[in-house]
């Protein structure tokens, strides 16, 4: 055995992130088993055990990726039901959040902008408006991948959708790889895509569970011209224009005249007009739901239904059954029914209370 680990090739193969991670996800595994039957301390109930050994594993498979989001949000539902842990109704709430609806109407949304070639229209727009500096190239990425987030409620679609655009805008400028100009505008497409996007309810799945927990623990509803209103002044308009200004100093790059023409783009197809009006329609009714009282997951709902409609071809045939990630929907449930489980166990207040005891130094002995 020590002869076999010493050899490179299996060395490598043992200490392999991938091996790690599963090393791990069994390691906690049998923690959360070790939890699940140990008897309960002092204080502790029989429900709030379980509900710890369950959230445990599920943190840890979530974490490592050793099986897919999914099918670990499945597997909890199934613990969760076969320990008698809490009630269906508290297990499964988070299919009644409006979080849940809110994140299948941005899925939906997000199939339909790929599919209609929204998300490149805007990109390749923004694109051939850019004329200037290198300050200018940077600017012009910002303003699309913010103009995106407002649309596109999953960060890594906007990656994927502006990553080989502003390649391609790379190569037309003479940013070749290697150029620092070339890395400046990739900073640019990946980090305003997704940092100051999470001053927007609806752009990252984390803001979408934030504001389903509220709403499920605390009775709260996060409007979302309120969010946006207090959040994105500051942690949202700033850090983009600081995330360009530092770009373009620490990447400063010049670039190549010759290649600074770009050609018109062609005229938005029928379908990618449509699907403009009606996003921003829903985003206007996201701006303004402390005036009308309509939550945000119902609009999102409402965009979705519409955009599934047969025959409208917003979205592909069969988008419902074949291209919905339904993973990533029932990830979002699962985290909310854990959060009503470990509330209504009273594991929350059990970890809560639990307390250290301080050292204690006699001065007077010293």
């Amino acid at each position: 055995m020590i002869r076999n680990f010493a050899d490179p090739e299996t060395r490598s193969v043992l200490l392999s992130p991938t091996a790690k991670l599963w090393l791990l996800a069994v390691v906690v595994a049998l923690a959360a088993a070790f939890v699940l039957f140990v008897p309960a301390p002092d204080g502790w109930s029989a429900e709030a055990m379980r509900a710890a050994g369950l959230t445990l594993a599920a943190i840890a498979l979530w974490a490592t990726s050793a099986l897919p989001i999914g099918l670990t949000a499945l597997g909890y539902f199934l613990g969760a039901m076969l320990l008698a842990v809490q009630p269906a109704a508290v297990v499964f709430s988070g299919f009644t959040s409006g979080a849940f609806w809110l994140v299948f109407g941005g899925i939906v949304a997000g199939v339909a902008i790929k599919h209609t070639g929204l998300g490149e229209r805007i990109a390749h727009s923004t694109a051939a408006a850019i004329r200037g500096s290198y300050l200018a190239i940077l600017l012009s990425i910002a303003i699309a991948a913010t103009v995106l987030a407002f649309l596109m409620p999953s960060s890594m679609g906007r990656v994927v959708t502006m990553t080989p655009i502003v390649l391609a805008i790379a190569d037309r400028y003479g940013f070749v790889p290697g150029r620092p100009g070339r890395t400046g505008m990739v900073m640019v497409a990946t980090t305003t895509g997704f940092l100051p996007a999470g001053t927007i309810l609806t752009a990252l799945v984390p803001n979408l569970v934030l504001a389903g927990a509220a709403e499920n623990f605390y009775g709260l509803h996060f409007a979302y011209g309120d969010y946006l209103l207090i959040h994105y002044p500051v942690m949202g308009f700033l850090r983009s224009v600081a995330i360009v200004l530092l770009s373009a100093w620490l990447f400063r790059d010049t670039p190549d005249a010759a290649r600074r023409a770009e050609p018109d783009p062609a005229p938005a197809s029928p379908n990618q007009t449509r699907l403009a009006i009606i996003l921003c329609i829903a985003l206007g009714f996201w701006m303004t739901d402390s005036l009308h009282g309509i939550a945000p997951a119902w609009i999102a709902l409402a965009a979705a239904v519409i955009l599934l409609v047969p025959g409208l071809g917003f979205v592909p045939p069969g988008t419902l059954n074949e291209r919905i990630d339904y993973g990533s929907v029932l990830y979002v449930a699962a985290v909310l029914g854990m959060g009503a489980v470990i509330s209504g166990t009273g594991l929350a207040a059990d970890v809560g209370l639990v307390q250290t005891s301080p050292l204690h130094f006699d001065l007077d002995k010293t």
